[in-house]
């Protein structure tokens, strides 16, 4: 049995998202926009050493977390 319902809902959130971003967009003001976009320019350049550090330790936490349910999974194999 074949239920259209959730496909709909998927379509939906499609279309309506980017039409309320973009509506968003377009009502906040322009230099409001300019200020953030520098706000965020200058804060990316300053931030960049911790984001390098963050990056590795969520690389590290992945890789473990990868290793143990390899760990695992041969284990169960083996069994």
């Amino acid at each position: 049995m074949f239920n259209i319902i959730p496909i709909l809902g998927y379509l939906d959130d499609l279309v309506l998202i980017p039409m309320g971003i973009a509506i968003a967009i377009k009502l906040i003001p322009t230099h409001i926009i300019e200020e953030c976009k520098k706000e965020a320019e200058s804060k990316l350049i300053s931030d960049i050493p911790e984001a390098k550090v963050a990056c590795v330790i969520i690389v590290t936490l992945w890789l473990l977390i990868l290793g143990l349910v390899g760990c695992k999974l041969l284990a169960r194999q083996n069994n």
